[in-house]
């Protein structure tokens, strides 16, 4: 039986509006990151798209982004291993220090975690939740350099392209189908954040280019 996997990445945040490295560390939701992930709810509502169970990484951003795209309506679990890579020494320094991507052990000397080590558990972390007999629709809400590696995983299966130059911005979702251990990206849902600029504008924090922070 296939089952459907939907994989978020958290909304913008303020540390991804002041440019700084998150990493296992956390910061909140941004107000326009509130409202990215309240426009997803819309694309959700709007698709007839319904969640059996939800999870989430333990860092509250995603938590937030999970809550506001659920309209709180989804009980949901959080686990570790859906975290973000740890960066080590770098966390909550500036995005210019981080290594360019792909970051393979780059961050290891920093104390920080391999692609290895994040595909695995996050891959690990997934089947487990996925390999539930009552789990159909699922939602889980990760990280950006995380669910690369993730996707990076099984993208010989995969019908939508992604690399480090092109991965999917805040408060997105990839759709996996699931069967037999193995997953297969069918498509990447943006939400329409149509104008959401113009709308905070006046905040002067917000730049398009930075809703497509990795980390």
């Amino acid at each position: 039986m296939v089952k459907n996997l939907y994989l978020m990445r958290h909304a913008v945040t303020v540390f991804n509006e002041r440019k700084k490295i998150q990493g296992w560390c956390d910061s909140p939701l941004s107000s326009y990151g509130e409202a990215q992930a309240k426009r997803a709810a819309d694309m959700l509502d709007e698709r007839g798209i319904s969640f059996d169970h939800a999870y989430c990484s333990t860092s509250g951003r995603t938590a937030q982004t999970l809550m506001l795209a659920t309209r709180n309506t989804v009980s949901f679990d959080r686990l570790d291993d859906l975290r973000e890579f740890s960066f080590g020494l770098l966390e909550g320094e500036s995005v210019r220090l981080a290594p360019p991507t792909p970051f393979g052990a780059a961050l290891v000397q920093y104390g920080g975690e391999s692609v290895y080590q994040v595909t695995r558990r996050m891959v690990h972390a997934i089947r487990q939740i996925m390999n539930k007999p009552d789990h159909q629709n699922v939602l889980v809400v990760s990280h950006g350099a995380s669910s690369l590696a993730f996707f990076d995983a099984f993208i010989g299966n995969s019908k939508v392209k992604l690399d480090a130059s092109n991965v999917p911005g805040n408060a997105s979702i990839i759709h996996y189908h699931y069967e037999d251990g193995q997953f297969g990206a069918q498509e990447i849902m943006l939400p329409d954040f149509s104008g959401l600029d113009e709308l905070f504008l006046n905040e002067k924090t917000v730049h398009p280019s930075w809703l497509y922070e990795q980390i």
